[in-house]
């Protein structure tokens, strides 16, 4: 089926998807339980803007479970960037793909702005997939500056 978000429109496979995100008890952050992760988990419920969290369940996403959530420090007063990553089953049809590869190794990341603390963006990759080999996977990469709530009063 295709699914439009955005600028982009891909070819999605959502059974596929949903099958293996049904099949997955925990998300990267759950697993982890460093302080970083566990602060992410603590705001996890209002990290994705609405259309975000609308576009995750019309490709078969399950926001609770990404594969991986990294952060990179405090990157204003009181504002810590993450960094997480699911993927889907499919591929970008039309639209930018937001990773571009550095002539030394590694990627340099284009993200679109959602609002002022979170962007997002999509890429044909596989990094940490739960899926099995074979299948055509698109990366969602979501930035956030979130505020550091651990051990504030909870």
């Amino acid at each position: 089926m295709l699914i439009h978000f955005k600028d982009w429109e891909f070819e999605v496979d959502r059974r596929i998807t949903k099958d293996v995100y049904d099949a997955i008890d925990k998300g990267g952050a759950q697993t982890c339980g460093c302080n970083y992760c566990l602060n992410f988990l603590l705001q996890q419920e209002g990290i994705y803007p609405p259309e975000v969290v609308v576009f995750f369940e019309e490709v078969g996403i399950d926001y609770h479970k990404e594969v991986e959530v990294v952060e990179y420090g405090e990157v204003e007063k009181g504002q810590y960037l993450y960094n997480s990553w699911f993927h889907f089953a499919g591929r970008i049809m039309k639209g930018k793909t937001s990773a571009r590869l550095l002539p030394t190794g590694g990627y340099q990341f284009e993200l679109t702005s959602l609002t002022e603390t979170a962007k997002i963006g999509f890429w044909p990759n596989n990094d940490l997939a739960y899926f099995p080999n074979g299948i055509p996977l698109v990366q969602v990469e979501f930035e956030i500056r979130l505020p550091w709530k651990l051990n504030a009063g909870n």
